[in-house]
This record gives structure tokens, sequence and C-alpha cells, in this order.
């Protein structure tokens, strides 16, 4: 059975989450919704390695990496084997669910969100 193990590589200050979409990403509330709008998207990015694994070849850390623009679409996104073995269309696919994430505008500017994901 294949676990998921997701580590947010960002500074969390977990008071409470957010339970629908902030009207701008401000300092007080970017951590929080941003982490709970990543845990959302794991399904996502499973389906990308259940759908393209190869029997039991494919396992190993993806770093997913994206910038959010001030306007809260996606403006850069890859996704990069850190280790392990994962075939090409797993991250391609990966990169694609990554390019389709919204958020809220940001009253700060650009985020640069990395985040591993352990698919083993």
């Amino acid at each position: 059975m294949m676990k998921i193990n997701i580590y947010l590589a960002l500074t969390l200050f977990l008071i409470t989450s957010c339970s629908s979409a902030p009207e701008y990403l401000s300092d007080d509330n970017k951590n929080i919704f941003i982490k709970n709008k990543i845990d959302a998207s794991i399904p996502k990015y499973k389906s990308c390695f259940n759908q393209h694994k190869r029997n039991n070849i494919d396992k190993g850390i993806a770093k997913v990496s994206f910038t959010i623009g001030k306007s809260g679409k996606i403006t850069e996104a890859n996704t990069k084997l850190t280790s392990g073995r994962l075939n090409n269309l797993i991250l391609k696919c990966m990169t694609n669910v990554s390019k389709n994430l919204s958020f809220p505008p940001s009253s700060i500017g650009e985020i640069q969100i990395n985040q591993p994901i352990n698919f083993h």
C-alpha cells in the first residue's frame, strides 16, 4: 500500500483553519490557506502517480515548485525528482496539477512554494 507524506516547507501559524478563501492573501492568512489548498490537492497529485506508475519501479520524492502571482494565478510551475525513481509522465502530470491551482489575489506580492511529496 502506498503512503503519501506531505511536508509543507513553510512556517505555519496553525491557530485556526480557513473555511473559505480569504478576499486577499495577507501575511496573516497566507500560510494556513496555502497549506489547506495544497492538502486538498494531494488526491490530484496521487492520481498522477496512480495513473502513470510502472508497477513497483516508481517510488520516490518529488518536489513541486510553483509561484503564486499577485493576481492569485500560478505564474511558474515545475516538478523535480529529489530521490528515488519516478517516470517523467508522473512529474509532468504533477506540474499540470500545480499550474491549475488558483488562489485569491495577494496583497504581499508573489509567493514561492516548494513542496516535497513522498510516493512510497
